[in-house]
């Protein structure tokens, strides 16, 4: 029923200064206390005790036992007194070492038993030592000497260090020094603050909180850049006291620098790094792969992703290339799709590394090289769509001798008399292409539509 109960005891023996052996009243006054094995007092109410007194720590010797019926325990603390039913002889403390084992009602022995060292001086004497001697008594004042533990009598107490009215259990006005590896603990787990090699560790075994009144602030002993937390307004500040935005990076030093790093660094299976960003409807994804996951078309390229499409919009590759519209970008600048330019393009605007020799800007509609015969008229398919009075249209025509150009411009135009090609009825979906009967140069011909607003 309670085999795990712990036992603290306290032993006194009360004998006169000079009496003889005779004279010494037989009797220990025995205090005690039962516990839990969480070491919380047991629970009030009489309870059956059985001492014995063995000459050995662990053996069967018994040299005396006596049975107390109904002790009364209160706040796990009880008090009898030893040999007031079995006499206590004086074979039993002959100057060796004794142990007191306690048995509480049929459950099993507690252990470890009770050393009472060389209480039996007392019995064993003529004439006593002196006039009281105990193994482990009260030290007065409310406080208990439990041979390797002291503690208060009262479980109500507060102990005052330094003050006279304790608010705390435990209240100290001063400094508390704890020695190499010493630790505050709290409860029956691992949670507790500890030093190591002068460095200070928090742990849990679930979480931390802290909660400040007002901010809270780090910085190196001695130094002068601060760590600003501001939990109120969600903000922090490295190196400045005053943060502006939920993260705000400083440096105030002269030529210093600024840098926030995203760092995946496993030496062989590493991954994604980057940014987030992310509202209830929409998430978007600035980020780098080094193992070319994702669509990422080389290792080391940055890439701006939607998730929401689930398609990379913008990709700069380690080599200098960007790519819009494009995973793959095969020029510095590659842009799937339209163009929109307000204001003018200046530059180069060859492009040597093109395969089909296109400059920039690119065309709306490229028919690509169409054989046509003298008298035919060809309809041209586009999909550009919008007004044709935005077009701008490039026909040119080709034969053995070489190519040449029959207009360029909005309106319908021809090459010379009865001869060359035209264009003419042009939509924002087609563009037809007429050869005149008596032409003998255009043997084919080119039909280029660009869009300008």
């Amino acid at each position: 029923m309670r085999r795990l109960l712990m036992l603290v005891a306290f032993v006194c023996f009360f004998v006169g200064a000079s009496l003889s052996w005779g004279e010494i009243p037989q009797l220990i006054n025995y205090q005690g206390m039962l516990t839990t094995p969480g070491e919380s007092p047991v629970s009030d109410g009489p309870y059956n005790l059985t001492f014995k007194i063995y000459g050995s720590e662990s053996g069967t010797d018994s040299l005396w036992r006596e049975y107390h019926t109904g002790v009364q325990v209160t706040n796990g603390l009880f008090n009898v007194t030893l040999g007031s039913i079995s006499t206590l002889s004086s074979y039993v403390f002959d100057g060796s070492v004794r142990y007191l084992g306690i048995t509480v009602g049929s459950d099993s022995e507690l252990s470890p038993r009770t050393r009472l060292t060389s209480v039996a001086y007392a019995y064993k004497a003529d004439i006593a030592d002196s006039a009281t001697v105990a193994v482990s008594t009260p030290m007065g004042g409310g406080w208990w000497d439990i041979g390797t533990v002291v503690r208060l009598q009262n479980n109500q107490d507060s102990v005052g260090i330094g003050t006279g009215l304790p608010a705390e259990k435990l209240h100290v006005v001063g400094n508390i020094r704890l020695g190499n590896l010493g630790a505050i603990k709290f409860g029956d787990d691992d949670t507790r603050i500890y030093e190591s090699a002068d460095n200070l560790f928090f742990t849990a075994n679930n979480d931390i909180y802290v909660e400040p009144d007002d901010d809270i602030y780090i910085r190196a002993d001695g130094g002068s850049d601060w760590i600003r937390f501001d939990p109120e307004a969600r903000e922090v500040g490295i190196g400045t006291m005053e943060p502006t935005e939920m993260l705000h990076i400083e440096n105030s030093a002269s030529g210093g620098a600024a840098f926030l790093k995203l760092e995946t660094s496993h030496a062989t299976n590493y991954h994604e790094v980057g940014m987030r960003i992310q509202t209830p409807v929409n998430m978007w994804h600035l980020r780098m792969d080094d193992d070319a996951h994702n669509n990422l078309p080389d290792t080391g390229s940055l890439a701006l992703r939607s998730q929401n499409s689930g398609k990379e919009v913008m990709v700069w590759t380690d080599d200098g290339h960007v790519g819009i519209g494009t995973t793959q970008p095969s020029s510095k600048l590659d842009v799937n799709g339209d163009l929109e330019v307000t204001g003018a393009y200046k530059g180069n605007i060859s492009s040597s590394s093109s395969s089909d020799g296109a400059s920039f800007p690119r065309p709306a509609y490229d028919s690509g090289w169409r054989a046509i015969n003298q008298g035919q008229v060809c309809t041209l398919t586009h999909s550009i769509g919008g007004h044709p009075d935005n077009y701008v249209v490039d026909l040119q025509f080709a034969n053995s001798n070489g190519r040449s150009q029959a207009s360029y411009g909005r309106d319908e135009d021809e090459y010379g008399d009865d001869r060359g090609t035209e264009w003419r009825s042009l939509t924002n979906s087609q563009i037809q292409v007429f050869r005149w009967p008596n032409d003998t140069v255009a043997d084919s011909i080119r039909v280029r539509i660009w869009v300008c607003k």
